[in-house]
């Protein structure tokens, strides 16, 4: 976010140069044309200081969002979730000023991540990592609860029962659901 923003600057105060070069080559254009005598150097002169005067006006303004922008996305991104009058609040600067630097700062895309939900401001990769959190807590509990109830189950159909075979009258251990009698062969039910 810093470096794009410095970025932006940069630029900004590249063509502020280039406009006060204009005023200044166009000041100079008008003087020739007056020692000159010519009326189209003059012309072209005012066009020239005309072009400069508003550029440098319209650089000055975007220098100034893009410095406020800078104040307001620091603060932005020290929070996953941020109103307007909050920010308002902290700065000390108007809501309207603040709306046009998140617009700013948003369709720049200067903090990735980060949304408009309203008046609020909310850092959706933050959010999708907690969400994610809660998740994978969610599924581990419920891999838990699954590990006991299939160990219970498992536990249940190994007890070992005792049961006379109805045979031979042999006693009989039964693992699970049925067993077969050592004496005279016959299949025992655990009958549960």
């Amino acid at each position: 976010m810093e470096k794009k923003i410095k970025n932006e600057k940069f630029l900004v105060l590249t063509f502020m140069i280039i406009a006060f070069a204009f005023i200044a080559m166009g000041a100079f254009v008008i003087i020739k044309g007056y020692v000159e005598n010519n009326w189209a150097m003059i012309v072209y002169g005012s066009i020239f200081v005309v072009i400069g005067f508003y550029s440098t006006i319209s650089m000055i303004n975007k220098f100034k969002l893009v410095k406020r922008s800078e104040q307001i996305a620091v603060v932005i991104s020290k929070n996953n979730s941020i109103t307007v009058a909050k920010i308002s609040e902290e700065l000390e600067m108007s809501e309207g000023k603040i709306n046009r630097c998140i617009k700013f700062i948003l369709d720049g895309d200067y903090l990735p991540g980060y949304v408009r939900n309203g008046d609020e401001i909310v850092n959706i990769n933050r959010q999708q990592s907690q969400n994610h959190e809660r998740l994978e807590k969610i599924k581990e509990i419920q891999q838990k609860r699954l590990d006991i109830e299939s160990e219970k189950l498992r536990m249940q159909k190994n007890r070992k029962t005792v049961k006379k075979c109805p045979c031979c009258g042999a006693r009989v251990a039964i693992v699970g659901d049925s067993a077969v009698c050592n004496y005279c062969g016959n299949i025992v039910d655990s009958d549960k």
